[in-house]
């Protein structure tokens, strides 16, 4: 007969036999990867453009001050004929246009005229300041001349008409479409201008007989 305590070692090495040979536990399977979700195609920017009335055309125009540091109340005037008759545009020293880069606003006024489709003469410019100093206000008048002709149905660019009031008055024709798109684009959101063809009024003579 066994003794209890061969019987008792027995047991345990029974048990110790019956561990190694089990099979080793097999591991719970890793968590499958969440499926990465597809990105969002990018959005398509929306054009805005320009239109002009249908029948009609449309300028883009911007006008411009050059006056005396500190003067008061000026304002410029510009008298242009065409199909519709005379028309009249006033700008005033209070207004101003946009720039890019950092550069100071220009003194005047981003202008989207409709017109009737045809020629046009620019005839003159006309305005007043009064002085910083005070005293009697001083009016200017400035002969132009120049013209331009505009489609049914287009968007055209007409330039910049710059005034400068300060001592002789004179009037100059410019492109400057950098800063009037810029402009263009900050007040009105418009952000395609492939449409506008540029139409700067060309000399042609005085239209006044002097």
């Amino acid at each position: 007969m066994m003794s209890p305590r061969y019987a008792l070692a027995a047991l345990l090495l029974a048990t110790l036999a019956q561990a190694e040979d089990a099979p080793a536990p097999t591991p719970a399977p890793a968590p499958e990867a969440a499926a990465a979700a597809p990105a969002e195609p990018a959005k398509p920017v929306e054009l805005t453009r320009l239109a002009a009335p249908e029948g009609r055309a449309l300028a883009l125009l911007s006008i411009t001050l050059s006056a005396p540091p500190d003067a008061d109340d000026g304002f410029a005037t510009l008298v242009f004929e065409g199909p519709g008759g005379v028309q009249k545009i006033t700008v005033t020293a209070g207004e101003r246009i946009a720039n890019f880069g950092g550069q100071p606003e220009a003194i005047g006024k981003l202008l989207q005229i409709s017109l009737p489709p045809g020629p046009f003469v620019l005839r003159h410019v006309t305005g007043s300041y009064e002085p910083a100093e005070g005293g009697k206000k001083r009016e200017f008048w400035v002969p132009l001349g120049q013209r331009f002709a505009i489609a049914p149905n287009e968007v055209a660019y007409l330039g910049n008409l710059h005034v400068v009031v300060d001592g002789t008055p004179i009037a100059v024709f410019s492109d400057q479409r950098a800063r009037d798109f810029y402009a263009l684009a900050q007040e009105a959101q418009i952000n395609d201008m492939s449409n506008l063809q540029g139409r700067i009024p060309q000399p042609a003579g005085l239209p006044y007989p002097y």
